[in-house]
């Protein structure tokens, strides 16, 4: 009789801490979706998380555009020069294509003073973050007129 009342008792107790384990694991899954980065870009469109994992992934090296470079890429891909502020171009060992990303500044202020800024990704018209091209192709779009490139 004591024994099945310990047994019982210990199952009892087993199932209560397990249940509570289970209701608590589920509630914060809840709060760290709350609680979830929010980025002004939008969940995947953070620059600095891009190239952190082409650089995890690919070992990519990667260079940002100068003003000329980037106003020839901005009128080749017809884009709102004035919404661009950075392309990208990642390049890997790994890969015989160059990546490339157009990305805009976001930035807020509190009281005047700079607050945060951040890189948005600006997709393609085709949805896509990221555009590949062969290295020569990639140079013809951005070289300057009557070079050799």
């Amino acid at each position: 009789m004591i024994r099945r009342l310990i047994f019982g008792t210990a199952a009892a107790c087993a199932a209560f801490f397990i249940a509570v384990d289970a209701t608590a694991a589920i509630a914060q899954d809840g709060e760290h979706e709350e609680r979830g980065v929010r980025s002004p870009c939008g969940s995947d469109k953070l620059l600095q998380g891009l190239t952190q994992f082409f650089a995890y992934k690919w070992k990519a090296k990667w260079v940002d555009l100068g003003p000329g470079p980037t106003a020839r890429w901005v009128k080749y891909h017809e884009l709102p020069a004035d919404q661009v502020d950075v392309v990208r171009v990642f390049r890997s060992q790994h890969q015989p294509q160059v990546a490339v990303v157009t990305a805009r500044r976001w930035e807020n202020y509190l009281d005047g003073e700079l607050l945060v800024s951040v890189l948005c990704i600006m997709p393609a018209p085709d949805g896509a973050l990221v555009r590949a091209y062969d290295p020569e192709e990639l140079e013809s779009i951005i070289a300057e007129p009557g070079s050799d490139a």
